[in-house]
């Protein structure tokens, strides 16, 4: 009995002594100016350093939606129902700008994280972002038509405006007035 007393004193005072130096925290700097920090005293004549307390938060309880609680029907929202292009318009006529222009799409909803905005010119795809700008060069005078497609990382299409036929025009000899 008296040896099992010893050992369960000996372990409760092993416990208090480990608990006691895992609260201590000693800092050194070596002489290239390093800062090390440890559990282990680096010397004899250490003092541990005073650490203000730990913050704790209160876990986060989730609450039951306001539609669980009265078991009313939830309309689900349709992402990105108005998503459409601002900028070119329909049948728009670009001048003198040199083959450049840029295209803007709009939605209420801002675009959540890992979707995509691509923007497709002449059937083509043109280019992939994620904000609702895209500036367009070097395209040839005549017709063509634009539209744009919001998508999923994995290229599932979310949302597509409808195709917007603009015209890219030059100053030619024939339209010399054209300002």
């Amino acid at each position: 009995m008296r040896t099992l007393i010893i050992c369960i004193a000996g372990t409760f005072l092993l416990f208090a002594l480990s608990a006691s130096q895992a609260q201590a925290i000693y800092k050194t700097v070596d002489a290239d100016g390093n800062v090390t920090y440890t559990d282990q005293p680096p010397n004899p004549e250490a003092q541990p350093m005073d650490l203000p307390p730990i913050t704790v938060a209160d876990p986060y309880e989730a609450r039951a939606s306001r539609s669980a609680e009265n078991d009313e029907p939830v309309e689900e929202l349709v992402p990105y129902a108005d998503f459409r292009l601002l900028s070119p318009t329909q049948e728009e006529h670009f001048w003198g700008t040199g083959g450049t222009f840029t295209a803007q799409v709009a939605s209420s909803q801002p675009l959540a994280p890992g979707h995509l905005v691509q923007f497709y010119l002449d059937g083509s795809l043109a280019g992939t972002g994620t904000g609702s700008f895209l500036e367009f060069t070097n395209i040839d005078r005549g017709e063509h038509r634009i539209r744009a497609e919001i998508t999923t990382p994995s290229g599932e299409i979310l949302a597509r405006t409808e195709d917007v036929v603009f015209f890219m025009r030059q100053q030619t000899v024939i339209n010399r007035s054209r300002n």
